[in-house]
């Protein structure tokens, strides 16, 4: 059965009506846009924007890091998140082995330039934690300690064994570290590396050298070495 509104005087009117109806949401749809476009030109900033507004950073990583530890953390994907969280004394060039810049520590110096083995670091005075806490040279030591403590067992403990000693001094209400260390300490290592003999292997593929560490020689191996010490070198 036919409905009523196309039959009754009431259709073109039904009609008229809904295509004011549309033609009036056109209208107020371009008059909202033109409204909106000045505010929408204000809020446009980007997710990364917006972070470092609010002191918020992201990183695209692989996975989940299973720590933000310095002194535990061994990881690649953990590495590059506290590279970007922390800030050493000095930061490692991008492109140059060996070269230092500066990071925390503006400059450095040693104490004795005949005799290299003090060393001073000059602290930056605008250096500070997250939270506006100055920092000083007493958390670089607390830092060391805490790498070197035995119930620690970092595996990264090493890295501080060439340090005799450090202190903390304050001289022209600047914060400084006094560190002592071996002779060596200025020597650029990696280009004292690359002037190692190894030998006339040493162009062979990584894995096939002769050399073994004492600590991963076998007993039948170690009584090789005592009778000919030539062999494992």
């Amino acid at each position: 059965m036919p409905t009523a509104l196309p039959c009754s005087p009431f259709g073109p009117i039904a009609r008229r009506f809904y295509k004011q109806v549309k033609q009036y949401l056109r209208w107020t749809s371009a008059a909202c846009l033109l409204a909106s476009a000045p505010f929408g030109a204000c809020s446009g900033e980007t997710a990364v924007e917006k972070a470092t507004r609010d002191q918020i950073l992201i990183m695209g990583n692989t996975s989940e890091p299973k720590g933000l530890d310095p002194h535990i953390v061994s990881g690649v994907l953990e590495s590059n998140i506290i590279r970007a969280l922390f800030e050493g004394l000095v930061g490692a060039h991008p492109s140059k082995d060996g070269v230092a810049l500066p990071g925390v520590a503006e400059k450095w110096y040693p104490t004795n330039p005949d005799r290299p083995d003090e060393w001073v670091f000059e602290l930056r005075k605008d250096a500070q934690w997250s939270d506006g806490i100055p920092l000083t040279a007493e958390d670089f030591l607390f830092s060391f300690r805490r790498l070197l403590n035995p119930s620690l067992a970092s595996d990264y403990s090493f890295m501080l064994y060439y340090i005799r000693d450090a202190e903390p001094y304050h001289k022209s209400q600047r914060s400084y570290l006094l560190l002592r260390n071996d002779a060596n300490f200025t020597k650029e290592w990696w280009s004292s590396l690359k002037k190692i003999d190894f030998g006339p292997n040493e162009e062979e593929e990584e894995g096939t050298f002769n050399f073994k560490g004492l600590d991963f020689l076998t007993a039948e191996e170690l009584k090789k070495l005592q009778a000919k010490p030539d062999l494992f070198t």
